[in-house]
């Protein structure tokens, strides 16, 4: 749905007479879909505190909010208006791109059904109640018989309680693993974080509001581009914070791509030795 909402963001007209409304359109955009991602959560969890954080909706009529609650489907309302909503859009000049763009975006709409469809199926058919105890009762036979079978088997006392123990544990840990898989959007420590999963997609939903975000950097082609020189780029933005404080930033120098050039053939040479990768 990210996506979706990424790919509207970027077909909206950049008429300057059409500002206001491409606004106002990309700010009910990021509310609905925001509201989407979270009743699509709420679907499917199983927690004590399903209330997970949306952005802003202050400015949707009362009537329509009010609807909503009233509703078991909510997700699916909310898919409808998103759809009518891209309708009026494009009818109205709001959406810029050709029929064809368009499209991709209703294809990606349908998918994250599709998927929501899947998390439910997790959620709401668990594993048949018969064959849980039945598998518990299998466990049970087998913590009381393994000891005995072992004493018959093994020749100490110590050899015949380490292998009853390793076995019964091994058995039981892979029944206890797969009660934890079977319902992984709980409040237990190994399930998902589903209220984190809400806050992320509304920060990045906020982030393609952001005007720099909506346009691509402007790029001065320069003599010395022409060799496409490679930087290092840190993971806190610290080239974007020497280029904006004037430091020059070190390339990879020539002799280490010597050097790994070097290293290459001689693996290759290698190879071509041990006969490796030979057909």
């Amino acid at each position: 749905w990210f996506n979706a909402a990424s790919s509207l963001v970027a077909f909206c007209n950049p008429d300057p007479k059409m500002e206001r409304e491409v606004e106002e359109f990309q700010h009910l955009l990021v509310r609905l879909i925001s509201m989407l991602y979270c009743s699509a959560l709420q679907q499917v969890a199983v927690m004590k505190d399903e209330r997970f954080d949306i952005i802003d909706i202050g400015g949707l009529d009362k009537e329509s909010i009010d609807y909503l609650h009233a509703k078991v489907d909510k997700v699916e309302v909310i898919m409808q208006w998103i759809q009518r909503l891209l309708m009026d859009a494009s009818r109205s000049g709001i959406i810029a791109a050709a029929p064809p763009l368009t499209t991709r975006v209703y294809q990606e709409l349908s998918k994250g059904m599709v998927k929501v469809s899947d998390a439910r199926k997790i959620a709401e058919f668990l594993f048949p109640f018969p064959y849980a105890q039945m598998t518990t009762v299998m466990l049970l036979m087998q913590w009381v018989v393994a000891p005995f079978i072992m004493f018959t088997i093994a020749e100490t006392w110590w050899m015949a309680s380490g292998l009853s123990f390793i076995g019964v544990f091994t058995f039981w840990a892979i029944n206890f693993i797969a009660m934890e898989l079977e319902m992984p959007y709980g409040d237990d420590w190994n399930d998902l974080p589903i209220a984190n999963m809400q806050r992320d997609f509304n920060c990045s939903l906020r982030t393609l509001l952001e005007p720099q975000a909506q346009f691509p950097p402007k790029f001065t082609f320069r003599e010395v581009d022409r060799q496409c020189l490679v930087y290092k780029w840190e993971n806190d933005s610290g080239v974007s914070r020497a280029y904006r404080d004037g430091r020059s930033l070190e390339p990879v120098q020539a002799d280490r791509v010597a050097v790994f050039k070097k290293s290459a053939s001689v693996q290759d040479r290698l190879r071509e030795l041990l006969g490796v990768g030979r057909s």
